[in-house]
């Protein structure tokens, strides 16, 4: 859809959010969010600007907040859903967002009573900050093996810390201090970075579900690299392998849409706590409804009207501020259609793609090795 940006470029925005007789559409590439009421679209740009995509990853709100957590933008801002006053943070990006080894790595973001917590990627470090007051204060774990945390979750008064490197399952309650630290895992268990299928010890795990009906603790870890779901008890510590009632395998038949894992856990508020959730299979775009107690499950119908995709398919186009005129490979426009001369959407312009690449390459006629060539030369002597 054509939401104003001039660009045919995937993840501007992320999300939308539907709250009251708002619709709020988050950004991702964007440096602005919108406010779409009875079909109008407002834009509320940000006044910090940087020049390279990936400005946020995620976000995170409730009744009075939205909260847009920054990638390479330098600041977390806070959108107050009922004055729309945009406020910036500065200090949180710096913090859980770092270059690692020549990676950039982003530690996970959780929710403990009216706090953000952020998290360090590459050791036992954290940051809670307050959503009314914006005040924050340091803690660690002090766990030895939290070596980055890549996501947590809220399980009353303990935060579980999902690891990023390692393997070990840390439960850690920020009030007391205690830990308790997990790393039994079957002996099959293992973390495969994509795409070198290459064995590693980082991201193991996805998501975690927790069932506490019937007065017994079932607790399934999701897998994120790791390669099949587990069961979880607190008190032994013992993991075992737990087998979805559907098949599930690492990779798909799609190649236009690979992915790193095999999905996992959805677990919206509501249920938390509960047998009933939902399970994403991301080889095969599938959902489901699972209750992690009886095993039983129904497949989420997720229905899309092809010929509206295709209608909204842009084919040669601006791609966006750092890639200039170009096709984008999928689905609807793959390499046999290319060769093939079938293309969704706009076909090649000759004169519109000059056009793009005259504001990149001064010389767009062929010839710029040649002038590179001469002046080369003349400098030399």
């Amino acid at each position: 859809m054509d939401l104003g940006t001039g660009y045919s470029g995937g993840r501007y925005y992320i999300k939308a959010l539907e709250i009251k007789n708002k619709i709020y559409v988050l950004p991702g590439n964007a440096q602005n969010l919108l406010i779409i009421k009875n079909k109008k679209i407002r834009r509320i740009d940000f006044k910090t600007k940087i020049p390279q995509p990936e400005a946020f990853c995620g976000y995170w709100y409730n009744e009075k907040y939205i909260f847009l957590l920054p990638f390479q933008y330098p600041l977390l801002l806070r959108f107050n859903i009922e004055t729309e006053e945009l406020q910036g943070v500065e200090g949180i990006r710096q913090f859980y967002v770092r270059n690692i080894g020549g990676e950039w790595c982003s530690g996970g973001v959780g929710l403990y009573g009216n706090e953000l917590v952020f998290a360090s990627p590459e050791d036992n470090e954290f940051v809670f900050m307050d959503m009314d007051t914006l005040q924050a204060r340091g803690l660690s774990s002090h766990s030895r093996s939290n070596l980055g945390t890549q996501g947590i979750v809220n399980d009353g008064d303990d935060l579980w810390l999902l690891p990023l490197n390692g393997m070990t399952l840390t439960c850690w309650n920020p009030k007391t201090g205690e830990v308790r630290e997990y790393d039994d895992l079957p002996g099959d268990f293992k973390s495969v970075r994509w795409p070198e299928e290459r064995e590693c010890e980082e991201r193991p795990f996805g998501a975690m579900a927790f069932s506490r009906e019937n007065g017994k603790e079932k607790i399934i870890l999701s897998p994120s690299w790791g390669n099949m779901y587990l069961t979880l008890d607190r008190e032994s510590g013992k993991t075992e392998q737990w087998e979805p009632p559907i098949p599930f395998v690492s990779r798909g038949k799609n190649g236009y849409f690979a992915t790193a894992s095999m999905g996992g856990f959805i677990v919206t508020y509501p249920r938390q706590g509960k047998a009933d959730c939902r399970i994403w299979y991301a080889p095969e775009r599938k959902l489901y409804e699972i209750n992690i107690d009886t095993k039983k499950y129904r497949e989420v119908e997720i229905e899309f009207d092809c010929q509206e995709l295709k209608e909204h398919e842009c084919g040669f186009m601006e791609e966006s501020e750092w890639l200039q005129y170009c096709l984008n490979e999928n689905a609807f426009n793959s390499l046999k259609d290319f060769l093939d001369g079938r293309i969704t959407g706009k076909p090649f312009d000759r004169e519109r793609q000059i056009r793009a690449f005259s504001k990149i390459n001064a010389s767009t006629d062929g010839a710029c090795g040649e002038r590179i060539h001469r002046f080369v030369k003349e400098k030399l002597g």
